[in-house]
């Protein structure tokens, strides 16, 4: 038999290797290197929520609402109040108002406490007033160590113009330059370019982040892309044209023979082709550089297709009958469908794809998380209680963007 000495010793040994293995363990997998770490912000009317991506517990809530952007790591956020004008007919004084109001906002991504604000607005003495003309600014997005604002005129009867898209220098705290606007547009930020959407002057230009100076532009009657050396837009609500980036020729065009309008704003492109979807329901696979159609599909109930994604090989549609639909790209096979309205004409919002977990919001009541390679549901948080009502907007942010 073995000496009492000589099992305690393998106990030892044995205690010591397992103790070391564990603690090895525990190091290597570093809660900030999990891939499916991420933090929804939800906007209600009147607070604004950080979510855990992954459980969609609550994090942290604020009793302050507007627009969402990181850059260098940090969480801004921009308070989109809407203030009336003192001085109406003053159009051409651009300042900044006086450091008593606060438009910017740095947050810890831990707590959602403000730690830095700045007032960057275009215009002075402003007080908030209902149903007079007033001015908006609105986060475009953050670039580096530049923040982007949309600065909209309201009317009494709620019509807006667009008065300017501007920069401002987060370093130097101050305004950078400022961008003269007597148009409609919708602005965004998109491959380090502000990507400029003018429908009412039926075109679209870009816009240089560091100056302000234009870079491109194009005829547009739609919301457009730019893919693989083309630029995407739909004609006259039915054909799906592509235009040489470079030369602006244009390079082929396709109208479906099945579907009807075209869905506003509702294509994506893939590695291989253009996708998009009708106003009745089908949705086209199209190959991007020859314009001809791989695949078209037919959903459900055939209503409103949404605006698509691209992800993992599949093109995600949703539809307003409260489906999400997820196709093959290359043959437009039925991949999965996931039904997350309550009704009918409960039209799911933006997809917004993240380390392979679908976000969604279903008109202001509930926001979902899906799996994007199965379509099975993760989460979902009601907002129709009277605690949290009615979710605005969101925004998907990971440890890889943010500290949280």
């Amino acid at each position: 038999m073995p000496s009492i000495y000589k099992i305690s010793t393998f106990l030892i040994t044995m205690s010591v290797v397992i103790l070391y293995g564990c603690d090895k363990k525990k190091s290597d997998v570093s809660p900030n290197e999990d891939p499916m770490e991420s933090m929804v912000i939800a906007t209600l009317n009147n607070k604004t929520l950080a979510l855990d991506g992954r459980t969609g517990t609550i994090k942290w809530e604020i009793n302050k609402v507007g627009k969402f952007g990181v850059g260098n790591r940090k969480l801004y956020m921009e308070a989109g109040d809407r203030y009336r004008l003192n001085n109406p007919n003053d159009t051409t004084a651009l300042y900044a108002m006086p450091d008593t109001m606060k438009n910017l906002f740095i947050l810890d991504g831990f707590n959602g406490k403000a730690i830095w604000a700045k007032n960057t607005l275009l215009r002075p003495n402003f007080v908030h007033v209902c149903c007079t003309p007033s001015e908006q600014s609105e986060l475009i997005g953050i670039a580096g160590d530049i923040a982007l604002f949309h600065s909209k005129r309201t009317d009494a009867v709620e019509y807006n113009h667009s008065k300017a898209i501007y920069a401002y220098d987060l370093t130097a705290e101050k305004i950078k330059w400022v961008i003269l606007i007597e148009d409609m547009v919708y602005p965004s930020l998109i491959n380090g370019k502000i990507q400029v959407d003018a429908p009412f002057s039926h075109e679209c230009y870009f816009l240089d982040v560091q100056t302000g100076k234009e870079i491109q532009k194009y005829s547009s009657d739609s919301p457009h892309m730019i893919s693989g050396g083309y630029f995407f837009s739909i004609k006259n609500s039915e054909t799906l044209i592509a235009i040489d980036e470079i030369s602006k020729e244009v390079k082929w065009e396709f109208r479906g023979e099945n579907g009807g309008p075209a869905s506003y704003g509702s294509f994506v492109a893939g590695d291989n082709g253009v996708y998009y979807g009708t106003d009745r329901g089908m949705i086209y696979g199209v190959d991007k550089k020859t314009g001809a159609q791989k695949w078209e599909f037919r959903t459900d109930r055939q209503d409103f297709i949404g605006e698509g994604r691209f992800w993992g090989g599949m093109v995600i549609f949703p539809a307003r009958e409260g489906r999400i639909y997820a196709l093959d790209a290359e043959t437009g096979q039925l991949k999965w469908r996931a039904w997350v309205g309550d009704g009918i004409w409960e039209y799911p919002s933006r997809l917004t794809i993240k380390n392979g977990r679908i976000f969604t919001s279903i008109s202001g009541k509930r926001l979902f998380c899906l799996d994007a390679k199965t379509g099975k549901k993760k989460w979902d948080f009601n907002f129709t209680t009277p605690q949290y009502y009615g979710i605005v907007d969101f925004w998907i942010f990971d440890k890889s963007e943010l500290d949280f």
